[in-house]
């Protein structure tokens, strides 16, 4: 039951995410927390990289000052990054182990 209540809350916080993260409005830059931003990113990346059997490291700056920017435009830029990223490690992956069924015993 327990389980059940925790992804609901999960999935809930994905629905608000995605909403906020979808919708297209004019450039807004103000002081923003980059730990912040890149955090509500990972959330949305987060549960399809377990399911793919990938450990997401997260490591963030503390004490960081306020960046002057718009949250949404550097969400989208940190997004695209996890993704290209990932997509690159699963490439390789897969490269490897094509390679390594090619190598001599």
């Amino acid at each position: 039951m327990q389980t059940i209540e925790r992804e609901s809350k999960r999935c809930g916080e994905l629905v608000k995410n995605l909403l906020t993260f979808s919708r297209q409005k004019a450039s807004e830059r103000e002081p923003n927390d980059l730990n912040t931003i890149v955090d509500h990113a990972v959330l949305l990346v987060k549960h399809k990289l377990e399911m793919q059997n990938i450990e997401l490291v997260e490591r963030f700056a503390e004490g960081l000052p306020p960046v002057d920017c718009d949250a949404n435009q550097i969400q989208q830029v940190a997004l695209v990054l996890m993704i290209f990223s990932f997509a690159l490690l699963l490439t390789l992956n897969t490269l490897q182990g094509w390679a390594d069924k090619f190598q001599e015993p």
